[in-house]
C-alpha cells in the first residue's frame, strides 16, 4: 500500500491507528469507517472517489455559442438603455408570445422598460 510516497505504517502513524489496522484496509479484510475514509484521502491528497477506485467523469465545458451570437450579446452588453429599447423592439417581432412576456417581465423588474 506504498501509496503516494506514504508506507502502511507512516499512514497509520498519520491515523493514529495500528500498523495492523491499515495491512487489513489495504488487504479488503477490514473497512475504514467514513471518517477515517475521508482522513485517508487527505493525508493522501486524494479524493475519497479516487481512493474508492469511483471513476469521475472529466467536466464538460458548455458549448460556445456561435459567433454570431456571442457578437450579438457583447454588443447587447455595451448598449445604451435607448439602444437596447430600439433592439427589443425589432426582436420582438420574432419572439413567441412566452418569450415576449418574460422578456417584459424582466425588463420591468429591472425598470428598462420606457
Amino acid at each position: 500500500m506504498a501509496m503516494r510516497g506514504m508506507s502502511q505504517k507512516e499512514l497509520a502513524a498519520a491515523l493514529n491507528i495500528s500498523s495492523a489496522t491499515t495491512s487489513r484496509y489495504a488487504t479488503g479484510a477490514r473497512e475504514p469507517d467514513i471518517k477515517t475514509l475521508v482522513r485517508i484521502a487527505e493525508i493522501l491528497h486524494v479524493s475519497v472517489d479516487e481512493l474508492l477506485g469511483v471513476d469521475v467523469p472529466e467536466p464538460v465545458a458548455p458549448p460556445q455559442p456561435p459567433v454570431d451570437i456571442a457578437t450579438l450579446t457583447a454588443c447587447y452588453s455595451r448598449a445604451s438603455e435607448q439602444d437596447r429599447d430600439v433592439l427589443w423592439s425589432l426582436l420582438s417581432r420574432y419572439m413567441k408570445p412566452a418569450e415576449k412576456a418574460a422578456i417584459t417581465a424582466l425588463r420591468e423588474k429591472k425598470g428598462q422598460v420606457g
